[in-house]
């Protein structure tokens, strides 16, 4: 595994551990139906590329109700929670990439529902069990072949 997959993968566990005491584990296999649930971002700089972060919304729901106490009903907040898992685990991955010395910059993340779309690009796809539900990560950028 290539030094940034350990990193991001590390990220992962260490993010939804804090936010959700939720346990990451890589999945074995891979998904029978892709995950509902999407967001992604531009890393801009100093590495450019886009980190995207699918899941499905039964994982994204216990992930709220985990992280607020609160149940999570409302598409547009299970949303916004994978968008904000997706904002803290790029700062995360990036510090360990780069040190926690190192300014970087983000872009605004985007969230959706179905499929995430590519726009073309070349992705780097990693799959993580979280209890019952899956975690899949996306990395595109000439910073991670």
């Amino acid at each position: 595994m290539s030094e940034w997959r350990d990193d991001l993968s590390l990220s992962l566990a260490e993010t939804l551990e804090q936010m959700a005491f939720m346990l990451v584990e890589p999945a074995l296999e891979p998904a029978a139906a892709a995950p509902r649930l999407w967001a992604r971002l531009p890393l801009v700089q100093p590495l450019a590329g886009i980190l995207g972060v699918e899941m499905n919304q039964e994982l994204a729901a216990r992930m709220v109700l985990e992280a607020t106490g609160q149940s999570a009903g409302d598409p547009a907040l299970l949303r916004d929670a994978v968008a904000e898992l997706a904002n803290t685990l790029a700062g995360r991955f990036l510090h360990k990439r780069l040190g926690t010395d190192t300014e970087f910059q983000l872009g605004l993340p985007l969230s959706g529902t179905g499929a995430m779309p590519e726009s073309g690009l070349d992705w780097r796809r990693l799959e993580y069990q979280v209890d019952e539900g899956r975690v899949v990560l996306l990395l595109a950028g000439p910073s991670f072949s």
